[in-house]
């Protein structure tokens, strides 16, 4: 039997192959059928984890980020509890922190991926999932269950997520609005002296 001179690869090559080589498969009424390349369940299952890392981990490193027991860190490293505490000192100044926040995040989110920008319903269900997940991680580093009662929190998170959003909406507006308004023309050669 003769090897192939990728048989030192194969696990490279059965990953890409399952990630982007469709087959073509005719039934008996002679119908075609697009199939992947192999249609075991853990294949199916490795692909969708694959895509996902592949094109997700800028967004799981903002989670990361978002999702970090900030309050936490400024009782355990006192050099970070004390700049931290100055800026969230009372309560106005923890909705704007987390108004400040979730606009950084979903402003980065949105850019990251743009379906979300005509999925509204998807953006304001991950957005309300990043604010439970968050606070939920905050009580679990405080030592207490989550209750959900810091609605100054949720509605800094909600304003944060919301205005991201519009101000994407805004970028949109304009982008098309100076599309149909500058024609399309090749700038001017320059002439030769």
């Amino acid at each position: 039997m003769r090897k192939s001179k990728h048989s030192e690869t194969s696990n490279a090559i059965s990953i890409h192959a399952i990630l982007n080589k469709p087959l073509f498969y005719n039934n008996k009424e002679g119908r075609s059928y697009i199939m992947s390349k192999d249609a075991n369940p853990q294949h199916t299952f490795l692909r969708i984890i694959l895509l996902g890392l592949r094109f997700g981990w800028p967004v799981l490193i903002l989670l990361g980020v978002l999702w970090f027991p900030f309050d936490w860190l400024s009782e355990v490293w006192p050099a970070f509890g004390v700049p931290f505490h100055e800026v969230f000192h009372n309560a106005h100044d923890h909705f704007v922190g987390h108004t400040i926040f979730f606009f950084i995040i979903g402003t980065l989110t949105l850019s990251l991926i743009p379906q979300l920008r005509r999925h509204l319903h998807w953006y304001v269900a991950g957005l309300i999932l990043a604010a439970l997940v968050q606070e939920t991680i905050q009580a679990f580093f405080r030592g207490e269950l989550p209750t959900f009662t810091d609605f100054n929190a949720f509605k800094g998170d909600a304003l944060g997520g919301i205005c991201a959003r519009g101000l994407w909406f805004v970028l949109e507006l304009l982008h098309s609005f100076w599309k149909r308004k500058s024609p399309i023309t090749t700038p001017p050669r320059m002439k030769s002296s």
